[in-house]
């Protein structure tokens, strides 16, 4: 979770490394109060891609 704090990796990598599904993470991330690491241009490309499949 430190590492994913400072931005050294992203919430897909720090998963695997806590060895966690992502819903497990996100829910831990909001446990501690923990900012996530999402832009507009994230919601952006989420959105366009949702609209593809």
């Amino acid at each position: 979770m430190a590492l994913y704090r400072r931005g050294v990796l992203s919430v897909g990598n720090a998963t695997k490394l806590a060895r966690m599904t992502r819903w497990e993470f996100e829910q831990m991330l909001g446990q501690r109060k923990v900012v996530r690491h999402y832009s507009e241009d994230d919601l952006r490309a989420d959105i366009e891609y949702g609209r593809r499949g």
